[in-house]
């Protein structure tokens, strides 16, 4: 066989080869069966003709703006081809597990400019518009965005499988005022349960910041603790701000709508509103809204992981940490917590939810007598950042 380079190579055989591919379409791992291979052991790479695949197995070519991408399609099958030292190399099952592993390390790091592709993930699948405006405006700290993955990141496809849209409802009231005046409260039920046995979550919003707040439940009757302790908390956090909750607003649910949280209502001065009987969602449209993100960006993250449905709490609490560090259109492009809070969070440690991560295995937790034992141990990154003093996993 004559090379591009004028030399020649001895072709041992010809025969079929099995290819493991990244499906785009179906988001799979698939395979597809080459004929006519030829076996050329000298060869120092495996090479695939862009002029058989169109001629032969009639793909179809397409580029990105940058020429750094290149794709293959036909009915039912996209490949992916990302430019490597001036050769395409297909986008291989490695390739997706590593793009979505990521290690973390106790040693600080300089800080770099990372895909637009990996913050869309890091956001936990918010619009990559919104990232990237929120890079540009500096709502944020530690969002370095590079030029790559903008493509790939505008057609990611969990947000396909998870995200739907649907008109909105015309406001009837007027919104609060000042921080914590008004509360809307809401449970959800997934019916599946998570790993610690919860099957629904209670989610608060406060109505003038939109900042948001979730809590695991295992009984729906438990949401009234959650909420004392909420209420609680807040006021005596921020007792020198002279913040208090003045209402808390609910649909007609029983979980609310009982003499335990009347109680506490009236011994905190908090008047409790609820809706008309049988409303439609948008009487309690922040908080309903609120749920029609948080349980799409929820299958997205889980789609994206392949890991079990179990671990859907997990991953409710990181949606709702990204979403309070996400920008929002209702605030000119700030995010809920500078918007409550009044200074821009960080976001310079926020990863990949349920990556593979490393971690450093303390001596104690180790066998004094085994010296070579590892000290590196394996887990998948599930972090709620909100000191940043630890990691769970």
């Amino acid at each position: 066989m004559l090379c591009a380079n004028g030399g020649t190579v001895s072709i041992n055989q010809v025969g079929s080869v099995e290819l493991r591919i990244v499906n785009e379409v179906t988001g799979r791992q698939e395979t597809r069966i080459l004929s006519d291979v030829y076996y050329v052991p000298d060869a120092p790479t495996n090479l695939l003709s862009q002029d058989y695949m169109q001629t032969e197995l009639n793909y179809f070519v397409k580029m990105s703006a940058d020429q750094s991408v290149c794709f293959l399609t036909k009915k039912g099958t996209r490949l992916k081809l990302v430019k490597v030292n001036r050769l395409y190399r297909i986008w291989s099952v490695r390739d997706q597990v590593r793009e979505q592993a990521v290690v973390y390390s106790a040693i600080v790091t300089p800080k770099k400019s990372v895909p637009l592709a990996v913050w869309h993930k890091r956001f936990a699948h918010a619009r990559a518009t919104t990232i990237v405006d929120m890079g540009k405006q500096k709502v944020v700290r530690g969002l370095q965005i590079s030029t790559s993955g903008a493509e790939a990141a505008s057609t990611c496809l969990p947000c396909m499988h998870g995200k739907k849209v649907r008109m909105t409802y015309p406001e009837r009231r007027q919104h609060a005022q000042r921080p914590l005046q008004r509360l809307q409260v809401d449970v959800c039920s997934v019916n599946e349960p998570a790993l610690d046995g919860c099957t629904s979550f209670l989610l608060v919003v406060d109505e003038f910041s939109r900042y948001k707040w979730l809590f695991l439940l295992r009984q729906k009757s438990e949401a009234k603790n959650h909420i004392a302790a909420l209420v609680n908390r807040l006021h005596v956090k921020y007792r020198e701000r002279n913040w208090r909750v003045e209402e808390i607003h609910s649909d007609q649910g029983g979980e609310f709508d009982n003499n335990d949280i009347l109680d506490f209502c009236a011994e905190e001065g908090i008047e409790l509103t609820t809706t008309n009987a049988y409303p439609p969602p948008q009487e309690n449209g922040i908080v309903e809204r609120a749920n029609g993100i948080v349980l799409p960006k929820i299958r997205a993250l889980l789609h994206m992981t392949n890991l079990p449905d179990l671990l859907w709490g997990e991953a409710a609490l990181h949606v709702v940490y990204t979403l309070n560090v996400t920008a929002t259109r209702v605030f000119d492009g700030l995010t809920p917590h500078e918007k409550l809070l009044g200074d821009s969070p960080d976001v310079s440690c926020l990863r990949t939810w349920g990556s593979l991560c490393y971690y450093h295995i303390a001596s104690g937790a180790r066998s004094m007598k085994k010296k070579l034992s590892s000290r590196m141990g394996t887990a998948i990154w599930w972090v709620i950042p909100q000191r940043l003093m630890a990691i769970r996993f």
